[in-house]
């Protein structure tokens, strides 16, 4: 009822009294087991670390904006199972999905290419998923050369 006088949560107040310095110790203790409110995160180890650094990876040709940016190759889709298996093999412990992610955006590494980086004479000879034209414009373009 004092909660929704003020317009609380109890998630709120459960979140303060864990992170405040001075109060009440063992009840923050007992709360934060009960209720999860702390979560450990965990730093890439060093196999994840290696593991990124060994796939092979490909500089942006046409996109001015992110130079920087490195790209993994085309076949590599799922990265986050390719990345499981290896840990198996090594006997390691395979780490989350999420922190995969997060260490491939702090190293500045994409998965999928930039589609400014294809020239329009690939682009129209990729199949497209739009119904029966697009296969009668590949066959004209493979006629025409």
């Amino acid at each position: 009822m004092f909660l929704s006088t003020l317009g609380l949560h109890e998630w709120q107040v459960n979140n303060w009294v864990a992170r405040s310095k001075y109060g009440i110790n063992e009840y923050k203790e007992k709360q934060i087991k009960s209720k999860g409110i702390s979560r450990s995160f965990r730093v890439p180890n060093e196999f994840m670390n290696s593991f990124i650094d060994n796939l092979n990876k490909l500089p942006s040709h046409y996109c001015r904006k992110d130079t920087n940016k490195m790209y993994l190759e085309q076949s590599l889709t799922t990265i986050t199972e390719l990345y499981k298996v290896s840990a198996k093999e090594s006997n390691e412990t395979a780490m989350s999905q999420n922190s995969l992610t997060k260490l491939l955006k702090n190293k500045n590494i994409s998965l999928y290419k930039p589609k400014k980086d294809e020239c329009d004479t690939v682009v129209n000879t990729l199949p497209k998923k739009r119904g029966r034209n697009t296969n009668n414009k590949k066959i004209e373009l493979e006629r025409e050369r």
